[in-house]
Formats: structure tokens, sequence, C-alpha cells
């Protein structure tokens, strides 16, 4: 093939590539807005620029109504348009009303939910998480903020995932076991399966953390983060991190965290403390938002190797019961029972890994209701866990950069 075919060709491509995006744009406004009218949930800030950005974006789109919950902002006004309660948009729509809402408040769980035992006929959209973090105007299409929301699922409250096993930090007592863990990364495409299904059962995740070990180890961070992105647009996703890596971070990873509204969880060790200020300093000059723990400079143990605990009892105290852990096709109320079975021979564990500790994401009964429900109680592998009184020790590990 000649060069200027091939150029021809790649020309061509482009072209096409750029009218099917234009048709995409085209088709999300006429999914969005078969009617004008759009009632926007949140009678706020996020409410005020939503309104903003929507006049911007989509011409023909009319923005009838905000609804709020608080009963001290109904029947006043914001920029000019009347603030209602749900319950007289119950009444516009079985009525005859048609309009779509669009949920501008970022805890929007509870609103889903409420839209949803009230069985309301209308097409319901949020807006992206990221989007709450950029300035007015800086949209140019639907596409950069609005979601579809299935009411008819609900909402994962949290997942974790192991991006990286292994760690440079060598932390005793480490209830993830990184620090016995061998050199090995999360797959990549297993994962996006993964994630892929959890949508198939609910419509968001709440919370998501990258983790590990330690995350920054992975080559593939930035293609982790860009798919749980794509596919959960509501969530507020992080990178749990001890930071040691951030100051000499590629540029390229902080540039997708922030692009996508993805920030750092860093918990601070005593190696962390040292370089704190130059950590702080990287995420600021990247625009990528942080939270940092105090120093945590103690770690517990919680384990009952003898397996009597009051399993109910544990649970009910435990920091971990919520912290569900993700990984090759499985998810379990919190990471130890998988964490367990994978380290089996090193840790020489003896402990005993039941069916209900363990959950095949692939099992064709399961819905997002049902698998909510099992998340939210205790496991069989609970009596190996003494959460009310655990026994505490100081920290002790290495200092990466002065081996």
């Amino acid at each position: 093939m000649h060069g200027c075919d091939i150029g021809r060709k790649y020309s061509l491509s482009l072209h096409q590539n750029a009218m099917a995006d234009l048709f995409v744009e085209w088709f999300l406004k006429r999914k969005i807005m078969k009617v004008e009218n759009v009632i926007i949930w949140g009678a706020g800030l996020n409410g005020l620029k939503l309104k903003r950005d929507l006049d911007q974006c989509m011409g023909n789109v009319k923005v009838s109504f905000f609804c709020d919950n608080n009963i001290k902002k109904q029947g006043y006004k914001l920029d000019g348009i009347e603030i209602l309660s749900y319950d007289q948009i119950i009444q516009m729509y079985k009525s005859g009303w048609q309009g779509s809402i669009i949920i501008s408040v970022i805890e929007l769980t509870g609103i889903v939910d409420q839209i949803r035992r009230s069985d309301l006929n209308a097409k319901v959209y949020g807006t992206s998480y990221k989007w709450y973090f950029q300035e007015n105007g800086h949209c140019k299409s639907a596409m950069d903020f609005l979601y579809e929301i299935d009411i008819m699922k609900p909402r994962l409250d949290y997942y974790e995932y192991h991006v990286s096993w292994h760690c440079n930090l060598k932390c005793k007592g480490c209830i993830h076991f990184s620090n016995v863990a061998k050199k090995e990364f999360g797959d990549l495409e297993k994962y996006k399966k993964d994630i892929c299904r959890l949508k198939e059962l609910f419509w968001g995740v709440r919370m998501i953390r990258l983790m590990g070990g330690e995350p920054l180890l992975n080559r593939e961070l930035s293609d982790f983060c860009i798919a749980t992105r794509n596919v959960f647009p509501d969530s507020n996703i992080r990178v749990a991190t001890n930071g040691l890596l951030i100051p000499n971070l590629d540029a390229e990873v902080l540039k997708v965290m922030s692009e996508n509204g993805i920030g750092f969880d860093i918990t601070q060790y005593p190696p962390t403390e040292e370089l704190k200020e130059r950590i702080e300093l990287k995420c600021i000059e990247s625009n990528v938002r942080f939270s940092m723990t105090p120093l945590r400079d103690k770690f517990y143990d919680s384990n009952n190797l003898a397996g009597d605990s009051d399993g109910e009892l544990e649970w009910k105290h435990c920091m971990s019961n919520d912290c569900h852990f993700l990984e090759d096709g499985h998810i379990a109320v919190c990471a130890l029972p998988i964490l367990h079975e994978k380290y089996r021979s090193v840790l020489n564990s003896k402990l005993e890994i039941c069916d209900g500790d363990i959950i095949d994401l692939y099992d064709e009964r399961l819905d997002g209701f049902s698998l909510n429900d099992r998340l939210s109680k205790p496991i069989p592998m609970c009596r190996y866990c003494n959460a009310r009184t655990p026994k505490w020790f100081e920290w002790q590990g290495n200092y990466p950069w002065m081996q």
C-alpha cells in the first residue's frame, strides 16, 4: 500500500471516528431528553451548577423544577426555578407530566431508593463523581457528566481490590499479609470482567478503593483507574497507598487520576511521616485530591486462631465488616477469607474456610439485593476474630529509601 493510501485511510478513519462521536452525543441527548422538561433533585450549589451546565451543553433542555427533601427550601425559588417537594413531583407525574429527573446530590443512594419505593415511572440520571470537582463551564457535552441510573437495581456501598499484592513496606502484622506476599499484581482483564458483572447487579458503587499491598508498584495502575471510572461514573474512587512513591510518581498516573476524579487515601506510617510534606506538595501541584491519616505507629492483632469467638458479636464490633473484598470472580464481606485461602501454605493456616465465607459473583441465583443482604451479615469466619479486645503493638517495619 502506498503512503498516500495509508494516509487517506487514516484520515477517513479519523473522520469516521469523529462522526461516530457526534452521533453518540446526539443519541445521548435524544435518549436523555425525549422531552425538554427536566427536574433537578437538589436545590443547592451543585443543583445550580448542574442547571448552568445543562443550559450551556444542552440548549433544548428546560429545567422546569428543582426538588428537595428539605422542607425549609420548598416553596422558594433557586435561579428563578420553583423548588418542590417529592410528594408534589409524584402528583405531577400521576397527572401526566413527562420529563426526566437528574440528581445533583453527591450522596444519592437514599434518593434513588426513595424514587424506587414510590414506583415512579421516570428516567433518572446522576451526575458523575468527577463532575462535582470541576469548575463551572468545564463540560462540553452531556456525556461529560451524566449517566443513566437503573432504579430497579440497588447500589453496592463499597468494594476494595488488590492492584498489587506485595508492598515496598514490610510492616509486622500487616492484616493483608503483604509483608509475606511474593511479587504479584492484579489481573486487569479479570478485573474488567468482574466489575462488568458488578454493574449487572448494581446501578453503581458508592466507594471503591484500589489498594494492596502497594498499588503504586503496578505500572498498569492508570489502566485500572480508567477501567473503574468507565464502569462506575458515580463512585468515589480512591487509591489506598503508603505514599512513599508519590513524590517520584509518573506524571501520567497523576494526570489520569486528576482527570477521572480519583484521589489518594494515604496511610501515614513512620516512613511516610518523613516524606509527608513532599507527598502533599506533589498531590497539590498535580491537582489530585488526597486524605492522610494521623501517624499510624501502632498495629493490632485481632485473630483468635482457636475459632471459638461469638461471630455475630465480633462482627458488630469489627472495623472491617463493610470492607468488601473483590478478587477473581468472588467477593467476601472482608478480605480475610480470600487472603487466608490464598496464603494458606505461606501462613501455615489451619483456619476452616466455609462456603458462606466467599461468594461466587457469577452464581446465577444472585441479584444485587440478595448480594447486598449477604454482605451485610456475619460470616462463619467471624469466629476466628477478636475484634472486641485486639492486642496492640508498636509498628515495626523497614525504611525502603535507606536500603
